[in-house]
């Protein structure tokens, strides 16, 4: 197998970042767990596959499923993969510890990568859970439910209009406001709990 054409991979912090340029890895260091948010898609202009270092901690996971859900946000369309070494918490202690075989490492780690999970926002849960309940809601799902507003449970910010799935109309005509939506179009009119049901 050989690496892709163009491929960058994302690390948690700028000393990783100069670890891998050093050797001659494409790099993007984002400087903490918690700031994927600042990554645009025009900083991945070209990037085929994005690889994401996991490092062994809770950051670590914060850190990769907040670039999963920014590559939703964003729109990026390459494939994304996520890595991570068993004793070794970043590419620069792999350069610290073993500088020689560094080239050879990531370049095992990078072949051997698997798909990054991808990120489903927290209205497609919703429904697969709901349909997995084969439409009955039970007492839990309700009190769940009424604890997250409409916007929330569908990932989205008031005010905005999404299709209504009440009608077979494509444009979007479902007002999202606080805790609640109307159809402009068919008059359905939803909360939390409607739209689960």
């Amino acid at each position: 197998s050989v690496l892709p054409r163009q491929f960058c991979v994302v690390v948690e912090g700028e000393s990783d970042a100069w670890s891998l340029w050093f050797h001659g890895f494409g790099a993007l260091g984002l400087p903490g767990a918690t700031t994927s948010k600042v990554l645009k898609l025009n900083h991945l202009g070209g990037v085929e596959t994005l690889y994401v270092w996991q490092e062994p901690d809770k950051g670590g996971e914060l850190f990769v499923s907040g670039i999963a859900k920014r590559l939703y946000e964003i729109g990026y369309t390459g494939k994304a993969k996520i890595i991570k070494l068993n004793g070794f918490k970043d590419p620069s202690e792999i350069h610290i510890r073993h500088g020689n075989q560094f080239k050879k490492t990531m370049e095992y780690l990078l072949l051997n990568a698997p798909p990054l999970p991808p990120y489903v926002p927290p209205a497609q849960k919703a429904i697969v859970n709901f349909r997995k309940s084969k439409g009955d809601l039970t007492d839990e799902q309700i009190q769940r439910a009424k604890e997250f507003p409409l916007e929330v449970l569908l990932d989205v910010k008031p005010g905005t209009k999404i299709v209504c799935p009440n009608h077979g109309d494509s444009r979007p005509s479902l007002w999202i406001k606080s805790g609640f939506g109307f159809c402009f179009s068919c008059g359905y009119h939803t909360d939390s709990i409607g739209w689960l049901r």
